[in-house]
């Protein structure tokens, strides 16, 4: 019987963990920047380029953890003899049950969605957004690589609030504090 390691089940599940790179965790992304990490070049501010290869790379880091979390659950779902490796017929009993777990998460999503409260809502976000802008979702509602990096390049434009084309930590702590109370207030709204 031909055994699977690990990391064979890792090469299987790498494609679809790097096309899901819209699920990141982008709205949470500036509260937890760490604007000393992305000033690589120590002067006190970031620059374009700085700021989209730390952005970058964030994404990056989120897909590996992401990818990780998904080897993780098709590993303990389908090695049912605990020796660590999975036959083909325990890697097909963990896909199917990572699968079967992901679709009842959608199916509860939707149902949550299914509100006339949240679909008003959904429809008032979309407005405000202006999708007309180009950052209209890509297949199945992923973000393009394109379309990532215009959104980069907004938010570092809406940062940069002097203009000069640099953010200084000044500017950062402006915008987090911005980021922070308007999570705060939509967490309000949820909670009601």
């Amino acid at each position: 019987m031909r055994l699977i390691t690990l990391t064979a089940v890792l090469a299987l599940i790498a494609a679809p963990a790097l096309a899901a790179s819209h699920a990141t965790g982008m709205r949470g992304a500036l509260p937890s920047f760490d604007f000393n990490a992305a000033d690589t070049d120590g002067d006190g501010a970031l620059s374009r380029a700085e700021f989209t290869a730390y952005m970058q790379d964030r994404m990056a880091a989120a897909r590996d953890e992401m990818r990780d979390r998904r080897v993780t659950a098709i590993m303990e779902a389908g090695d049912t003899d605990g020796d660590g490796m999975l036959t083909a017929e325990e890697l097909r009993t963990g896909l199917e049950a990572v699968a079967e777990a992901r679709k009842e998460r959608r199916a509860e999503w939707r149902e949550r969605r299914s509100s006339s409260r949240d679909a008003q809502r959904s429809e008032n976000r979309a407005e405000r957004r202006g999708h007309h802008d180009g950052m209209r979702p890509g297949r199945h509602g992923r973000m393009d690589r394109g379309s990532m990096e215009q959104r980069h390049e907004r938010m570092f434009d809406r940062i940069d609030a002097d203009g000069d084309g640099t953010i200084s930590a000044e500017e950062f702590a402006e915008a987090q504090a911005r980021w922070q109370e308007r999570s705060e207030r939509g967490g309000e709204r949820r909670a009601d």
